[in-house]
C-alpha cells in the first residue's frame, strides 16, 4: 500500500516531489494525485497517529473505495479446503472464481490481488493466533563461561569479581555476560544478576544476601561502637582499641582486630581484658590481638601468676648458684 503519510510528511517539511517519489519509493503521478487529493479534501500534515494509510486511502480517494468494494469477496475458507487436495492450485480456483463471478455478474479480482487476499485472510485466520509478541528488549549478545567457586565465593568476568550465594563454594557454574550484565547459573538456575561494571575495580561487587551469616556482621561494624564498647571496658582496652582502627590505612582494617576483642572480653570478662591490655602496652606500643588473647589464656594477667613468672624468669637469668654454706664446708671435691 502507498505509504500516504509519508507523502503528506515529506511534503509538509518542503521537499520536491521528485525527492518524495524516491524517499517514499513511489511514483511521481502517485506523489501528484496525493498530494492534489489531500489539498481538495484539505488534509494536511501533521496527522493524528490513530489516522493510518488505510484510512488515509479512504479519505483522500473516496471514490476509488466505492469501486473497490463493488468487487466480489471470494470464498476464503472454500479456497482454504481445496487447496488441501491434491493438483489444486491457486490459479484454477481463481479461474472458477470468475466464473462464478461472471454467472452472478460480480466484478472478480485479477489473480494477484486473489492471491494476495487469500494469503492475507489464511495469515489471519492460521497463523497470527500463534504467533507471539516481539521481545520487549532488544536482542543482546552474550559469552557464556564455566567457573568453580572459589572461596571467597566470587566470580569473574574476566575484568572485575562478582559474588554468588557462599553455598556454592568449591561447585561449577555457568556464567553470562553481557555488555551491561553479569548472570550466573547453577544447574540451569539462574543464581546471581549483576550490573556490569565498566572500569576495572579493586574491590569485588558483593550483595549482602550471598554473604554467610558472619560476614553480614561485619557490615553492621563501625569505629564509633567499637569506640564507646572499648571505653566501656576501660582506659587500656580504649587505647588497644584505637590502635586497631587508626594503625591501617582505614578503619574498617581494624574491625576484625576489634571484633576478637568483644570476644576476649565475653570469655574473659571486662576486668582481665582491661588488665591483659595494660600489660601488652607495657610492653609495646603497637600491641596485637595475639599478645593480648596469649596472656588471658596463660593467666598472665592474674597477679599470683604473673609474679610466679617473673620471679621464675629471674632465678634462671642467673644460672646455677651454690650459695655461701658451700664455701664454708669447702665445697666436693
Amino acid at each position: 500500500m502507498t505509504n500516504y503519510r509519508e507523502i503528506l510528511r515529506l511534503s509538509s517539511l518542503q521537499y520536491s516531489q521528485r525527492t518524495i517519489e524516491s524517499m517514499a519509493h513511489c511514483s511521481r503521478h502517485t506523489v501528484r494525485d496525493v498530494l492534489q487529493a489531500a489539498k481538495k479534501q484539505g488534509i494536511s500534515w501533521p496527522l493524528s497517529d490513530d489516522v493510518a494509510n488505510a484510512d488515509l486511502e479512504q479519505l483522500l480517494f473516496p471514490n476509488r473505495h466505492k469501486a473497490s468494494s463493488q468487487y466480489a469477496e471470494p470464498d476464503y475458507p472454500y479456497i482454504h479446503r481445496e487447496l488441501a487436495r491434491s493438483g489444486v492450485t491457486l490459479t484454477l480456483l481463481w479461474e472458477e472464481y470468475c466464473a462464478k463471478c461472471q454467472e452472478a455478474g460480480q466484478r472478480p479480482y485479477m489473480s494477484t490481488q486473489f492471491g494476495e487476499r487469500y494469503r492475507r485472510s489464511a495469515y489471519l485466520e492460521e497463523e497470527k493466533p500463534y504467533m507471539l509478541p516481539l521481545p520487549v528488549s532488544a536482542f543482546e549478545p552474550a559469552v557464556w563461561s564455566v567457573s568453580k567457586v572459589a572461596n571467597d565465593y566470587l566470580v569473574t568476568d574476566g575484568r572485575n569479581k562478582y559474588s554468588v550465594p557462599y553455598n556454592l563454594i568449591g561447585e561449577r557454574v555457568d556464567i553470562r555476560v553481557t555488555k551491561t550484565t553479569v548472570e550466573v547459573f547453577y544447574h540451569g538456575s539462574r543464581v546471581a544478576s549483576h550490573r556490569r561494571l565498566q572500569t576495572r575495580q579493586r574491590d569485588p561487587l558483593v550483595k549482602r544476601e550471598h554473604m554467610p551469616p558472619e560476614h553480614q556482621k561485619y557490615l553492621t561494624y563501625n569505629a564509633d561502637e567499637f569506640s564507646r564498647w572499648a571505653m566501656s571496658v576501660g582506659p587500656m582496652t580504649e587505647k588497644v582499641a584505637e590502635h586497631f582502627l587508626k594503625s591501617g590505612k582505614a578503619a574498617e582494617q581494624g574491625y576484625k582486630a576489634c571484633a576478637g576483642l568483644t570476644k576476649l572480653e565475653q570469655r574473659y570478662g571486662k576486668q582481665r581484658l582491661e588488665v591483659a591490655c595494660g600489660k601488652t602496652l607495657a610492653y609495646s606500643t603497637t600491641p596485637s590481638l595475639r599478645t593480648i588473647a596469649s596472656i588471658l589464656k596463660n593467666d598472665l594477667d592474674k597477679p599470683d601468676k604473673a609474679e610466679s613468672q617473673l620471679s621464675q624468669s629471674k632465678a634462671n637469668s642467673y644460672g646455677i648458684t651454690r650459695g655461701a654454706a658451700y664455701f664454708r664446708k669447702g665445697g666436693d671435691r
